[in-house]
């Protein structure tokens, strides 16, 4: 119960504990480690933009730690079926330990996130999933 006195909206347990799998699975998977290779190629390019909020220098974003924001973000735009890119990178990506960790924390916090998984969530619901 919030200080104004209705409860805070999220998304269903069982979605919440879904995503939290899926994310954990994509971050330490050995069987498709270009899913998090891509993710972090894209995320490392745009964190150079300081107008964007993967950068962390955005005080509009809310947040400072950009990872968390691009992972945020990838949820909020993802819809079932549909490729965002016509081309996209191929080849090796590979993924540092420390790159690796810092996904894992930045997927707990998005987690933690009932908001945002509330918008993902609904976005699913309405992308046709």
């Amino acid at each position: 119960m919030s200080r104004l006195g209705y409860e805070k909206p999220s998304a269903p347990k069982v979605f919440v504990t879904a995503v939290d799998e899926a994310l954990r699975e994509i971050v330490s998977s050995e069987t498709s480690p270009d899913v998090l290779g891509r993710f972090l190629l894209a995320y490392r390019h745009r964190r150079n933009f300081p107008w964007l909020p993967e950068s962390g220098q955005n005080p509009e974003a809310g947040m400072q730690d950009g990872l968390v924001c691009a992972l945020r973000y990838a949820l909020a735009e993802y819809i079932p079926g549909r490729s965002q890119y016509a081309e996209y990178a191929t080849g090796d990506f590979p993924v540092s330990e420390d790159e690796q960790g810092r996904v894992k924390e930045a997927a707990s916090a998005v987690v933690d996130d009932q908001l945002s998984l509330l918008q993902f969530s609904n976005g699913l619901s309405v992308g046709g999933a």
